[in-house]
């Protein structure tokens, strides 16, 4: 199985939107159902890759569901053409104080990003220039060595000292009304992005996958989602895909789905790695996969499993959260216990105050 990257130039900055509908009871609400409707009309079409999917959760895995849209743009002014717009704007600035709706922005220069896929399908960033084989891979470290701007000299940990705690013990049937904006974050978090499509395996590989991968790749998707704080890890959302089936039954909504995307916010790149390699479960998975995807092994010429892999190293003005009328505890709201971060609570209106600027001046 071959690797691939993307032949994207030294200057130059990816947008990632996440956007989601909370969906706390397991009926969706015709309020929600519209909210669903609108916004994705908003976004599809627009000028970036769209995975829509639903998440697993809401605070914590298998407990309500979250309606997700991540689009991955090419560069500022895609995204801001969009976001400025005036239906985005009217939109967003008209939500309800209860919404359950949140955004997080992420604004990542390319030398700090790196894209690997296991196959010459683009995805993700990979739309968004032309795919090319890559020697970078298959060893401990390789994402490290693929991401331009990082050197033995600057390795770009987190300035923390101690992973931070999160709070994650808010009931689901409990809101904070209004919005909610947090920014401030501290350097060099590390927003990780994955992707697997099963969808086109073959009889045979199928075979091969249950017999030696389907449970292990299950088992460290679950240490990741239930990690404790102390592993580093502040926030992850394991999603699916429904669109494009199952492969199984019998198994959480997440994993029976062909097509998965997860979402991680590491303290840093080290605590990344450091996750990878002291859990063993990983380590086999990942050193059996090799050996049967690399050269040589019995799936190298044939295999048709899926794999993208995003990784991305942050300073703290480019991450940017809102949730209105969320749940506390939702992604990125970093509350009391967070009293490592310097992070900003305000509850606002910034996007209608935005929509009022705007029209003033036209």
């Amino acid at each position: 199985m071959s690797m691939y990257t993307i032949e994207k130039p030294l200057e130059g900055t990816f947008v990632y939107t996440l956007f989601g509908v909370q969906q706390p009871d397991d009926v969706q609400s015709p309020a929600t159902e519209n909210l669903i409707r609108t916004f994705s009309h908003l976004i599809t079409g627009a000028n970036c890759h769209l995975d829509q999917v639903t998440q697993d959760g809401i605070v914590s895995p298998g407990i309500g569901k979250t309606r997700i849209w991540i689009a991955t743009w090419k560069s500022i002014a895609d995204f801001e053409a969009w976001w400025e717009s005036d239906s985005v704007i009217k939109f967003w600035s008209s939500l309800p104080p209860d919404a359950g709706m949140w955004r997080e922005f992420v604004k990542v220069p390319y030398g700090r990003s790196q894209y690997k896929a296991t196959q010459n399908r683009q995805d993700g960033q990979g739309v968004h220039f032309a795919h090319k084989p890559t020697e970078k891979n298959g060893y401990w470290g390789w994402i490290r060595d693929s991401i331009r701007e990082l050197s033995k000299e600057n390795r770009m940990d987190s300035p923390l000292l101690v992973p931070p705690i999160p709070e994650r013990k808010a009931s689901l049937k409990e809101k904070t009304l209004g919005r909610v904006t947090f920014n401030g974050f501290p350097d060099n978090l590390c927003f990780n992005l994955e992707r697997q499509d099963l969808s086109e395996m073959t009889g045979a590989e199928r075979g091969v996958w249950f017999d030696q991968f389907d449970q292990a790749a299950c088992k460290w998707m679950d240490d990741l989602a239930h990690a404790a704080p102390e592993a580093g890890i502040l926030t992850s959302r394991m999603c699916y895909d429904e669109r494009l089936g199952t492969y199984k039954e019998g198994d959480s909504e997440f994993h029976k789905y062909n097509r998965k995307v997860e979402l991680f916010y590491f303290m840093d790149l080290r605590s990344m790695e450091r996750a990878g390699r002291s859990n063993k479960g990983h380590v086999a998975l990942r050193n059996n996969i090799l050996k049967t995807y690399g050269p040589g092994g019995i799936m190298s010429e044939c295999g048709k499993v899926a794999l993208w892999v995003e990784t991305n190293i942050l300073k703290a003005p480019e991450i940017d959260a809102e949730y209105v009328g969320c749940v506390p505890g939702t992604g990125l709201w970093l509350t009391r216990t967070m009293k490592h971060f310097n992070v900003r609570r305000r509850r606002v209106l910034a996007n209608m105050q935005r929509h009022e600027k705007r029209s003033a001046v036209t």
